[in-house]
């Protein structure tokens, strides 16, 4: 029985799916729940020469053609490539035009354009350090945008399954390039935007009538922020702060990673390390200076039976976390340490004599009652009275992460500090349930997932929700579903006021609800050069506004050269957060005020930003009106930066028009 193909929706894109594909109800596939992602009013009628895009089919053998209504221009056809459909493999490929100039399909580090030779695009959300080239890495936006003369469209397709999209010209150089879609399941819930003609950005206004428009934030995100993993006590945090201070470059934001936790637990504080009376202090100080406070908050729970940990406990008792096909709690390892004697095959500690702080839990965000937990906890643990009063939340590790085999360092390298110590005036430099016998755990098709199998460094694929789905479906929809229980949590704690949460993984329709750093990067003119285009992809297409990397890098030592040229990019990233060196307690600090040359370039820049805020401004408020992209910044400003080491100056290529050098 040949698919279903029927939905016409308002007439600036078409949609089209295929739940009722298979005469046996019981293959129909996971559908991504309204409650992840609404989709469009699919009521809207009109007649076929009022729609922009429109489809044609054939049906034997099957296949189909989305054309433009005005010039009856081929935008996407199956013509000789059969559709196929089984229980956990779906295929669809398209023809392209020769040498076709394709963006999006993220997240990736391939070029901006991709290459229309020999590439694939991995979706499936995995903990990628170093941000590898080539590989899936963090967040899934399954669609893409193809420029052409005669104008540029989109197609996007909402599924939440694993996939390889491949870019290819195996059929040789005349006109035999092809997109292929291969899928492990779900259906195949098409939206083609008829974009425009004459207006690029037409394609990002109407995939935002389907994800969402950009979230409002306040306007200090706008401000750099500051973070390390690896400050060693709250002396470093106080100290940090006045050496901005005193090195005259403007700080809006400070964060804090981990270290903070105690035994790297999440809602807990380290009484030596981070007392809370000392935490409370550093943000009363940043709040009287006007300046606000973010902590990082990991999904895992630290497994600690009869040791009255309050996020167990509650968590237990509200029986919220993910399970496991016998219904027992799904175990994984995270920061909180690796514990020796755990079987990840057994699904279990193997001696529960080792049950000790490396052992986690992880949220089901399906779950009925989990957002009323995460509110509970957010509004006890950050509450203003007697808790720690942040103004946002940093999401990590969301993939959710699971280290597994993998080791992890010890949690306290560092002598502890003595609890008096002063940190402030005083520095003198200061839904569908699936069959029984599906493979859940390797499927017939494998995708080109750089961890391996689906489960490896994550959840089990065969993990279960409350509401009966299975990870596999939604493995790549729980970092937003976290993400968006935080953001309503925060907005619960503080009624009336906006926050601003920031995640490292995200799905289509993230940019809604919350921010995105582009994860762990590594201190490298590679990378650097790699920034702009996540920066172009996310905010240019995948409608996630709010969005930058850790300037100068993640992990690795630099030299001032390169964080002095981050710094000068970095400035016209929509979040500009700066990173300090880690992997050590014991790592020296590389912050923007640690080399004249560089503090000088800091506060040159800082200089140029804090004149442009209330453009920048208008521009995000553009973008949550009608979805137009703000990176980079406005129709008004071209930015060319450096992009080799030791450059001095740029070879830029200006449109036919009037521009004007804005002076540093």
């Amino acid at each position: 029985m040949g698919p279903s193909l029927s939905r016409r929706l308002p007439n600036s894109f078409l949609g089209l799916d295929t739940i009722d594909g298979y005469a046996d109800e019981h293959l129909a596939g996971f559908m991504v729940p309204d409650s992840v992602l609404p989709r469009p009013n699919r009521t809207f009628q009109a007649s076929p020469s009022a729609v922009a895009v429109q489809f044609n089919c054939t049906t034997s053998p099957f296949s189909f053609t989305i054309f433009r209504t005005s010039t009856r221009e081929v935008l996407f056809t199956t013509a000789n490539h059969p559709l196929i459909f089984e229980p956990q493999y779906l295929r669809v490929k398209t023809a392209l035009p020769p040498n076709a100039n394709i963006y999006g399909l993220g997240e990736h580090t391939d070029s901006f354009r991709l290459p229309t030779f020999n590439t694939t695009c991995i979706l499936w959300s995995g903990d990628a350090y170093e941000i590898p080239t080539g590989k899936n890495l963090y967040g899934n936006h399954p669609i893409y945008f193809e420029h052409r003369s005669t104008g540029t469209h989109g197609v996007f397709l909402l599924n939440s399954n694993g996939m390889d999209i491949k870019i290819n010209d195996t059929e040789g150089t005349n006109g035999g390039v092809t997109l292929e879609y291969n899928v492990l399941g779900g259906v195949l819930d098409f939206y083609f935007l008829a974009g425009s003609e004459e207006d690029p950005l037409e394609v990002s206004r109407r995939y935002a009538e389907i994800v969402g428009t950009p979230d409002k934030v306040p306007y200090c995100s706008f401000g750099l922020h500051q973070y390390r993993f690896g400050y060693t006590s709250f002396v470093d945090v106080g100290n940090v702060i006045t050496h901005y201070s005193a090195a005259e470059i403007p700080l809006d934001t400070m964060c804090n990673d981990i270290d903070y936790m105690q035994g790297r637990r999440i809602f807990t504080v380290d009484p030596s390390y981070f007392p809370l009376p000392r935490m409370r202090e550093i943000v009363q100080y940043l709040h009287a200076h006007n300046q606000k406070y973010i902590l990082m908050a990991d999904p895992a729970v630290a497994y600690a039976p009869g040791e009255g940990s309050g996020p167990y406990d509650r968590g237990t008792q509200m029986d919220i976390w993910m399970k496991m096909p016998n219904g027992s709690a799904e175990f994984a390892l995270a920061w909180p340490g690796k514990v020796s004697g755990y079987s990840p095959e057994s699904y279990i500690p193997a001696h529960s004599e080792l049950l000790i702080s490396g052992v986690t839990h992880c949220p089901d965000w399906f779950h009925p009652d989990v957002q009323d937990y995460c509110t509970y906890k957010f509004c006890l643990f950050y509450n203003t009275t007697d808790g720690i009063d942040i103004d946002g939340a940093w999401m990590d590790m969301n993939e959710p992460s699971n280290a597994q085999q993998m080791a992890l360092r010890p949690p306290r390298t560092a002598p502890v500090p003595d609890p008096t110590t002063p940190i402030f005036g005083e520095s003198p430099s200061s839904l569908r349930k699936r069959d029984d016998g599906i493979n859940l755990l390797n499927p017939p098709y494998a995708i080109e997932n750089a961890a391996g199998d689906l489960s490896t460094k994550t959840s089990w694929t065969n993990a279960t929700h409350a509401n009966g789905l299975v990870e596999y479906d939604t493995h790549n929809l729980y970092r937003t579903m976290m993400s968006v229980a935080a953001r309503d949590a925060m907005l619960a704690r503080r009624p009336g006021l906006r926050t601003l949460v920031i995640t490292r993984s995200t799905f289509a329709g993230a940019g809604a609800h919350v921010g995105k750093w582009l994860g762990d990067n590594f201190r490298s003119w590679g990378q650097y050069r790699l920034s702009i285009a996540g920066v172009l992809g996310m905010a240019g297409m995948f409608q996630i506004s709010m969005v930058g990397t850790d300037i100068c890098g993640y992990a690795e030592i630099a030299t001032s050269t390169l964080w002095a040229g981050w710094a000068m990019l970095g400035r016209f990233y929509p979040f500009m957060r700066c990173m300090t060196a880690h992997n050590a307690d014991t790592s020296i600090g590389q912050e923007f005020y640690c080399w004249p040359v560089v503090a000088h370039a800091a506060r040159n820049v800082l200089n140029i930003r804090y004149r442009l805020m209330y453009y920048f401004f208008t521009a995000f408020h553009q973008a949550n009106f009608d979805g137009i992209p703000v990176f980079l910044f406005t129709p008004s400003i071209l930015i060319s930066p450096v992009t080799e080491e030791s450059s001095t100056s740029v070879t830029i290529y200006l449109p036919k028009h009037t521009f004007h050098d804005f002076q540093d």
